[in-house]
């Protein structure tokens, strides 16, 4: 994410030129993983943006939109309360058995996702989120959700907010201060989860 680098350089280099110069050297820095990927993407395929070929349609479970039905669909959040809506086409059970859903981050996906919207807008509310940290929080959330929400039926949308840097350090501000009895509980929930995931990942089970 760009924005959170170029208000820093702006305000860090006080208006002027000098922001401009730290764009300038900060750029390639933020951009040296891309580059080197699609260098080896060249190097082992012959196409150096090979990994964004046929992505469109690669984990689509739902019928295509017309691009205003989908952001209508989207402002409503129906990719949120459609998952547990049996006539919906996202509907939980049409991927999942009853024994999978209990462990299986695809339903739980929603929950995921409001919650990390939830600490984002506590931790700017109590001003524990500067603007850097909440501009990067904002386009981590956005963008998976216009992007996959919707097409792929919250398919790894747990996955996708898990990559939220700056809503740990809150998180874990806000663990810090509950008593110890709770920390222990989610600590050990949260470990028996990933220990059933981790399990169910190396049998071949569909764990997403």
């Amino acid at each position: 994410m760009l924005a959170p680098l170029v208000l820093y350089a702006w305000r860090y280099g006080r208006g002027g030129e000098k922001p401009i110069g730290w764009v300038c050297m900060c750029l390639p820095v933020a951009l040296a993983g891309l580059a080197a990927f699609m260098g080896y993407c060249d190097w082992a395929f012959g196409d150096p943006i090979s990994f964004m070929r046929d992505r469109d349609d690669l984990w689509r479970l739902r019928p295509r939109l017309p691009t205003l039905e989908k952001l209508r669909v989207l402002l409503v959040l129906e990719p949120l309360w459609g998952m547990f809506v049996p006539a919906s086409s996202s509907y939980w059970g049409r991927f999942l058995t009853r024994e999978d859903v209990f462990f299986n981050t695809h339903a739980l996906g929603p929950f995921y996702f409001v919650f990390a919207v939830a600490l984002m807008v506590l931790g700017c509310m109590r001003g524990r989120l500067n603007r850097y940290e909440l501009s990067l929080s904002i386009g981590l959330i956005l963008i998976p959700y216009w992007l996959t929400a919707y097409d792929s039926a919250m398919v790894s949308m747990a996955r996708y907010v898990a990559v939220i840097a700056p809503l740990y350090s809150y998180g874990g501000m806000l663990l810090a201060r509950a008593p110890v009895v709770v920390s222990v509980i989610l600590a050990a929930v949260g470990g028996v989860f990933m220990g059933i995931y981790a399990g169910l990942f190396g049998q071949g089970h569909w764990v997403i």
